[in-house]
């Protein structure tokens, strides 16, 4: 039985999948034989997946086929997608390993904390020092990477996920720059600390999938403010820990807010609190948007934003994302590995590399690098 490759963007309704599709799942998002419709496509979409094996099927030919796995409970396609992916997400979380398991822990005790925030509550430093503390500890002790701080959510739950990936990367920059570990436990809570303020924006504004307006984008840039004001009289958080939270998005080139600061005028701590917090939004999907992978995301910030962050953060950053050397193998945009045998050093994440016996020069930007290996 013959099949063809073919990019999910050009599926029909109609065609039928030749091969189990995984989603950095234990399980197939799609099992082979599934009939595709308008669900199972949007699925492939939610999960970022390119392309697809599919059956060419002869005219005539009779074939068997599966039927979608999951019942059709909502007359909206676009409650079945959530379920399918909270569906997904709930077998996932029945193989975990211990670190998935404290992080499923945290996220939902931080999760009541922060919609605490939302009703009114004042901040809790001491507690959210519990919380997060333990989830970093148990990171930098596993084999984990940063790789495997990306995570299957809901679009509803962003910000709780957001907020808890930005404290483990801020904390692993700080370990990078030889900060202490008492300075390491301050700065992955400043990272938690850092959007208290969101909790004071509307849900409308936060949730707007098209452009701000004026006086929302002036509304979003005041959660600085809040979050300060929050944790401004804690004992347990060091001074310079509220300097870089009210710091955090001032950027080296002074188009940052909210005092437009430069260079020396910015805590480092700050600068590593903003590199941490770009770098995750950059690899979480959004409604509005599509995220990139860690690579892409380290690209952008320190060649496309050159400039806008401390150039010693973004190196730390590319060392955990992974440096690129002759001889690195790396995964392609297509799935292939490619073995470098040229470094460009005008942007190392377009060496050329060689693929399937072929030589590529990723300057074309035919295909991209989404995993150092």
């Amino acid at each position: 039985m013959e099949a063809e490759v073919k990019v999910v963007s050009e599926l029909e309704v109609g065609d039928i999948i030749e091969e189990d599709v995984f989603a950095n799942t234990h399980f197939p998002i799609i099992k082979k034989g599934t009939l595709v419709t308008d669900v199972q496509i949007n699925i492939l979409k939610q999960f970022d997946i390119v392309q697809v094996l599919v059956r060419i099927v002869e005219e005539d030919e009779i074939v068997e086929v599966r039927p979608a796995t999951r019942k059709q409970k909502s007359p909206t396609q676009e409650m079945e997608v959530k379920r399918f992916i909270e569906e997904v997400i709930q077998e996932d979380e029945e193989h975990e390993d211990d670190f998935q398991v404290i992080y499923r822990d945290t996220y939902q005790k931080y999760k009541v904390e922060y919609d605490r925030l939302r009703s009114g509550s004042k901040v809790n430093v001491p507690h959210m020092r519990q919380i997060i503390i333990p989830l970093i500890e148990m990171f930098l002790e596993s084999d984990n990477t940063i790789y495997d701080l990306r995570r299957k959510m809901i679009v509803e739950d962003y910000m709780y996920h957001h907020h808890l990936r930005t404290s483990i990367v801020a904390t692993l920059l700080a370990k990078k720059l030889k900060y202490s570990k008492a300075e390491q436990n301050q700065i992955g809570l400043a990272a938690l600390l850092m959007d208290a303020g969101m909790a004071k924006i509307s849900f409308t504004v936060l949730n707007k999938t098209r452009d701000l307006t004026e006086l929302e984008r002036a509304e979003i840039r005041k959660h600085v403010i809040h979050s300060y004001t929050s944790i401004q009289n804690s004992p347990i958080l060091k001074p310079e820990i509220k300097t870089a939270i009210v710091q955090h998005h001032e950027r080296m080139d002074g188009s940052g807010y909210p005092l437009q600061s430069k260079y020396q005028e910015i805590h480092q701590i700050a600068q590593i609190l903003a590199v941490a917090d770009v770098f995750c939004a950059l690899t979480e999907k959004r409604p509005y948007r599509s995220n990139l992978s860690e690579v892409e995301a380290i690209e952008y910030m320190r060649y496309e934003q050159y400039g806008k962050y401390d150039l010693q953060v973004i190196e730390q950053l590319q060392k955990l994302v992974g440096l690129i050397t002759v001889g690195t193998q790396a995964v392609l945009s297509n799935k292939a590995i490619g073995v470098v045998v040229h470094v460009n050093y005008d942007n190392m994440y377009r060496p050329i590399v060689k693929m399937d016996g072929n030589v590529i020069d990723l300057k074309e930007r035919k295909y991209d690098i989404v995993k150092v290996l």
